[in-house]
């Protein structure tokens, strides 16, 4: 598929999530994943993450400030050390394991602020009778969802491997990191060859409705707190039949669903008919450049805008099938985006009018990380609050950064859907809106809907 050589070593040009998000460049933000290991054999644990780090160039990735104060990212061909070291808890209590286990966390991910590294490992053993926990500790600029979905894998394959004395097989390279970001890049500066696909997508985003999407004078006038934020944590069942519904009926997804109850809540409280939002999209699909990013690790989820409007009686359905028209439509499913807020093309105004869109919706599974062995719910809604929570930092920069927009995590865990929505008075577009109104309306529109839906079947 590619048409030019693949460098994956060198200096590492800033993504757009590198050049907007300084707990990306200067403040790691690092998601901390516990595998557990029973029977667990450390030499073996030891040789897998040198092999994921030789196989998958992005876990090389690393950090430098010039003495201007600049980033910097580079990739070397291989890594001067492993960062990796083992951790014996065999001499302390039980009861005492788990915050030892937090306290060793935090420190390496202190030290990961001076050291550049942006992935360290730990090993936490105990006696022989209880499984070891490897803990992963990733930066985001080289992971997103997808990516951990590949380490965990690639991961259990050549453990495997390794302990059945067998040769680690794992899966042909595809595009490296470092090479999409290069050719993306170049795409933005106008120095790519597909100077008829850039054109388009400048057109596009252009022409949208901005005006119409971004916060207007609707609000009421009552000013809160500036520093008040909240969540509110909504669940519906019976998500699995909706699922169905959607795909065979409307060839639209839960994203798609979730994105236009909101468009409708909102709506219905502002007395607006058009409505935007951040969709946290995933931008692999980049098989135009000639690149192939099916198995590459790295962060390469974008934020898309969507922008709907809706009919004077539009009802949910309505309001999905117009959704799931209007993200087919985006170009090149909107891989393109972020990377052409970089350059000149866009119009400032456009520049401008995406950061006052109301909402930033990230939708993601959460399945693999729900305790495992019974249908107990209140384990469920602790799991969903643990995975939402590793975003609240993140989130909170992101908002105070914007200034304009809440932020939604959808997730689906069973049969249930919960939607974790998080607001932040950051002299936002909702300061002067009751929220508490407006999550119960979508509530109430997510919950019909499924008992539709359910009633139909």
């Amino acid at each position: 598929m590619q048409s030019t050589p693949d460098t994956p070593i060198g200096e590492v040009p800033l993504t757009p999530t590198m050049v907007d998000s300084p707990a990306v460049t200067r403040y790691p933000d690092v998601r901390v994943v516990g595998t557990p290991i029973p029977l667990c054999n450390r030499s073996f644990v030891a040789k897998a993450i040198e092999i994921l780090l030789r196989y998958h160039d992005a876990l090389r990735l690393r950090r430098e400030m010039t003495p201007d104060g600049e980033v910097r990212f580079h990739i070397p061909e291989t890594s001067a050390t492993i960062p990796f070291r083992i951790c014996n808890l065999a001499q302390v209590a039980k009861s005492e394991r788990s915050a030892r286990i937090a306290e060793e966390t935090v420190c390496e991910r202190s030290g990961m602020l001076t050291s550049g590294d942006l992935v360290r490992f730990v090993l936490f053993e105990s006696d022989r009778f209880s499984p070891a926990m490897l803990v992963s500790l990733l930066e985001h600029s080289v992971w997103d969802t997808y990516s951990l979905r590949i380490l965990s894998e690639d991961f259990q394959k050549i453990y495997g491997a390794l302990a059945t004395s067998q040769e680690p097989a794992l899966p042909q390279r595809s595009t490296s990191f470092r090479e999409w970001a290069v050719r993306m890049k170049e795409y933005a500066d106008g120095r790519s060859r597909h100077s008829e696909i850039f054109a388009s997508d400048v057109a596009y985003w252009n022409r949208l409705p901005w005006d119409e999407a971004v916060a207007r004078p609707y609000f009421r006038q009552r000013q809160p707190d500036p520093a008040s934020e909240g969540a509110y944590l909504i669940k519906v069942t019976g998500v699995r039949t909706v699922q169905r519904h959607l795909y065979r009926k409307l060839r639209a997804n839960m994203q798609d669903m979730i994105f236009a109850a909101f468009a409708l809540a909102f709506s219905k409280e502002t007395c607006n008919q058009t409505f935007g939002a951040n969709i946290v999209n995933n931008a692999r699909d980049c098989s135009w450049l000639g690149m192939d990013m099916l198995d590459t690790v790295g962060r390469m989820t974008v934020d898309v805008p969507v922008i709907i409007r809706l009919g004077e009686e539009e009802g949910l359905e309505g309001a999905i099938e117009k959704t799931a028209r209007c993200r087919e439509s985006l170009p090149n499913q909107g891989s393109t985006f972020e990377w052409l807020m970089l350059s000149d093309a866009l119009r400032s105004d456009v520049r401008e009018h995406v950061a006052k869109l109301p909402l930033l919706l990230n939708y993601m599974s959460v399945d693999s990380e729900i305790p495992k062995g019974g249908n107990d719910a209140t384990r469920r809604e602790d799991a969903i609050e643990t995975a939402t929570s590793a975003n609240r930092n993140d989130v909170r920069e992101q908002a105070s950064r914007v200034m304009r927009q809440t932020y939604a995590i959808a997730s689906i865990t069973g049969d249930d859907l919960y939607i974790s929505w998080q607001y932040y008075h950051y002299r936002t577009a909702l300061q002067a809106i009751e929220i508490a109104p407006l999550a119960r309306r979508l509530s109430l529109i997510l919950r019909q809907y499924a008992d539709q839906v359910a009633a139909l079947s």
